[in-house]
């Protein structure tokens, strides 16, 4: 990054991106192109960061599709609940089977995955406290059944529930 901060200490360039690294691939090809579509999101970026290594090292949260950002915030605000892929859709007005294929590509991961990491990472918190049952866990985490907590977590941690509070 150092030496691509030589080659353009002042680039300038709005792009759309899927990955990190396209991001930056993209960053480095438009400080060549007159593109306008392509000169329109660093604007934002740049004005914000820096440098290419400020850029590399931000928070996703910080250059994230407002999508995207706005579809994490109704996920762990509806934890708790039984929320699926046409709740999410619903709230970003978007078509379920659109928004589905948006998520992955905006993030790498599906939908289920990421609301999937983001209730064990709930349940490793709470088991770390101490202060909740695990039945309590479970349905605080949007799993009705304990035994399919269990399994779930089992799968995403290597360990129990009981095994991982026991730990922490």
């Amino acid at each position: 990054l150092d030496y691509l901060d030589e080659l353009f200490p002042n680039p300038v360039c709005e792009l759309e991106y899927k990955k990190d690294y396209e991001l930056l691939i993209a960053i480095m090809l438009s400080a060549q192109t007159t593109d306008k579509r392509v000169n329109k999101v660093t604007k934002v970026l740049f004005s914000k960061y820096k440098t290419l290594k400020e850029l590399a090292n931000a928070d996703i949260e910080d250059i994230e599709n407002p999508v995207i950002i706005k579809a994490k915030k109704f996920i762990h605000e509806n934890l708790s609940e039984d929320i699926g892929l046409d709740d999410i859709a619903g709230h970003v007005y978007l078509n379920p089977v659109y928004f589905s294929r948006f998520f992955k590509q905006h993030t790498g991961q599906t939908l289920t995955e990421y609301i999937t990491k983001v209730r064990i990472n709930l349940a490793c918190e709470m088991l770390c406290n101490h202060k909740y049952r695990i039945n309590e866990i479970s349905r605080s985490c949007g799993y009705k059944s304990s035994k399919y907590f269990a399994k779930i977590f089992k799968q995403h941690t290597g360990q129990t529930p009981s095994e991982y509070g026991k730990i922490k």
